[in-house]
């Protein structure tokens, strides 16, 4: 093979050895996906690095125009060295990105001073996860017959690939048609939907999801509802909230476990088939409510239920 800039990067590829992004550099640029139980932004942060923040950026602009290039002040010399692509560096970028193979090979022609230095793409050889390590599947339906079995995170705790794409999928509203996967990399439907009646769920439901499937292995777990258009001011209007239940578990058992959890709420429902669980604010503590209404009618809370929820514990539906 001959030696080119990217021998060190296609040798691994071509020995189908499996790459990951060195954790030195990037790791606390992925940190808010490691632990997504955790809430990473402290309020002072949120307050200093939002709207009414300084306005900076930590990383510099990228621009692949070779006339916006040329126009800029801050190009520090003029593009005239055209890099061209190997055949062995465009295959490897093809197999590294399955959507460059929908670009022309006249586009990966690009005009830069010099090429990348290897080392700035920070990628190493991924470690094999051990078996006592590795996360176990989970089976996800969705009340109308579909469904998807995947461990949620892989062996470092992290969001697995393309899990939150298809449990959006899943707690789409009811009627809605189901989208091709994966979902855009933005929002292109109305009020932040990624596409019609589509919303990406909050990274910390796949946590719950998890802590449930933990708390009762091999069982299927069931979205009777999710994402809801017409619940805006809520958590389900945020893709905060999900109505399930576990096959072959009592709804009082996965309201027990839910109450174990932090900053999440809980409703339990004695005339419906489902239990609520949301996620909420890093300091919230515990909500737990208990909702007697049959299915259709409007809520009718109780401070508690026999064998639930203590008498005086439940909330009853004002701030």
């Amino acid at each position: 093979m001959p030696v080119s800039g990217t021998s060190w990067l296609s040798a691994g590829v071509w020995g189908a050895q499996r790459m990951e992004l060195g954790n030195e550099q990037l790791r606390p640029l992925l940190q808010r996906y490691l632990e997504p139980f955790r809430n990473h932004t402290p309020a002072w942060q949120g307050f200093l690095l939002g709207t009414y923040g300084p306005r900076r950026s930590w990383l510099p602009t990228l621009c692949w125009e070779r006339a916006a290039c040329a126009e800029s002040e801050a190009a520090p010399e003029p593009l005239t060295t055209p890099l061209a692509w190997s055949a062995e560096a465009r295959l490897t970028l093809a197999l590294l990105e399955p959507r460059l193979q929908r670009i022309s090979a006249s586009t990966l022609d690009v005009w830069l001073p010099t090429p990348p230095a290897p080392e700035l793409l920070n990628i190493s050889r991924r470690a094999v996860c051990p078996r006592w390590k590795a996360p176990l599947a989970v089976t996800v339906l969705r009340y109308a017959g579909e469904g998807m079995r995947a461990p949620l995170t892989d062996c470092d705790g992290a969001i697995a690939p393309d899990v939150l794409d298809e449990l959006s999928v899943l707690a789409r509203p009811a009627g809605a048609a189901r989208p091709a996967l994966p979902l855009p990399l933005e929002p292109s439907g109305e009020g932040g939907e990624w596409t019609d009646e589509v919303r990406l769920l909050e990274p910390r439901m796949v946590w719950l999801l998890t802590e449930v499937a933990r708390a009762f292995p091999g069982r299927a777990i069931v979205l009777m509802s999710g994402y809801r258009r017409d619940g805006h001011s809520g958590n389900h209007g945020k893709g905060r909230a999900l109505d399930l239940y576990v096959q072959g578990v009592p709804n009082a058992e996965l309201f027990k476990v839910c109450r174990t959890l932090r900053d999440v709420g809980c409703g339990f429902y004695p005339r419906n088939q489902f239990v609520h669980l949301d996620v909420r604010p890093y300091g919230t503590g515990r909500v737990a409510w208990v909702d007697i209404s049959d299915p259709g009618e409007p809520s009718q809370y109780v401070d508690g239920w026999p064998d639930v929820l203590a008498p005086g514990l439940g909330w009853l539906g004002r701030n």
